[in-house]
């Protein structure tokens, strides 16, 4: 009960603040669209729109859930800090660099498409997924995230957005081995890692 309890109140709080970041968040592009009519803008409040919705109507019970604080504040930082990311008066869009954005999209919504209903921001047991992009890389959402926020990045260089994606890219690094220990005591994961052994980049890592 205490347990379940704890679970409740971490996710309760780092639900509401999430939400909160993502509400500036979408502030922030909403109006540098209104102004710029950039796409890099639409594509990210689409994400961001999109994994919303997911988190609300796409969440299957874990069969068991990591509860410790810490590893909640890795995950926390790891799907949240990215929002903090700010368009720049400076910026421009570039088509290529737009397109690594629009694959970072596509690579996020396939990754959470092939989760079914199994989508969340802690390390839970869900039940292992091997389907759909997962067939190719263990953790297809965070490698879209990598794509679509390096490419923002890219467009909307600052000091404090260099700072913000370097932040959130090691909180997102501590994420997946936080994750993967988590679910390494399921065996069913375990021969999934021998199965797939690429993380983030098929060939390579």
């Amino acid at each position: 009960m205490a347990v379940k309890k704890q679970r409740a109140f971490l996710e309760g709080t780092f639900n509401v603040v999430g939400a909160a970041t993502y509400i500036l968040s979408c502030g922030f592009l909403v109006l540098d669209f209104l102004t710029t009519h950039r796409i890099s803008d639409i594509l990210m409040l689409g994400r961001r729109f999109l994994f919303a919705l997911f988190f609300i109507v796409r969440k299957t019970p874990p069969k068991q859930t990591n509860t410790s604080p810490r590893d909640w504040l890795v995950a926390f930082c790891g799907t949240y800090m990215q929002n903090f990311l700010r368009p720049t008066p400076q910026g421009h869009d570039s088509i290529i660099i737009g397109i690594i954005q629009a694959l970072g999209f596509i690579v996020c919504i396939g990754g959470a498409l092939s989760l079914n209903e199994s989508f969340g921001v802690v390390a839970a047991n869900r039940g292992v997924k091997s389907k759909g992009m997962y067939r190719f890389m263990r953790h297809p959402i965070y490698a879209g995230y990598f794509l679509e926020a390096g490419a923002f990045l890219a467009q909307n260089l600052s000091i404090d957005n260099i700072i913000i994606m370097l932040i959130w890219a090691a909180f997102q690094f501590r994420r997946i081995f936080v994750e993967e220990q988590f679910l390494s005591a399921d065996p069913a994961y375990v021969a999934y890692q021998k199965k797939v052994p690429w993380r983030l980049i098929p060939f390579v890592w």
